[in-house]
């Protein structure tokens, strides 16, 4: 019931986390990490209002373009000028 495969299958990755095996904190943050998807999924359910987020979500994404990025980088961070590339222009 509620399960999907073999139950035990990440047991041991569990305990070792439960008893101070958990270095990099990984649980600290898993009851709001729960209470985050629990809203995500009544927020699906919501199909008309999920499809409005969605659109507005992506419109509202600042562009990302890796060539940007680079160049941004070259700009204010290594404080460095394009180089002419033949048979383009820059």
């Amino acid at each position: 019931a509620n399960t999907f495969g073999d139950a035990h299958l990440f047991q041991p990755l569990i305990d070792a986390v439960l008893r101070g095996g958990d270095v990099y904190l990984l649980s600290v943050d898993f009851p709001s990490y729960i209470e985050a998807h629990k809203a995500v999924e009544a927020a699906y359910r919501q199909h008309d209002e999920w499809i409005t987020k969605s659109i507005l979500s992506v419109a509202r994404m600042a562009k990302f373009s890796s060539d940007r990025s680079i160049q941004e980088y070259a700009e204010e961070v290594w404080n460095i000028e394009p180089a002419p590339v033949s048979g383009q222009s820059v």
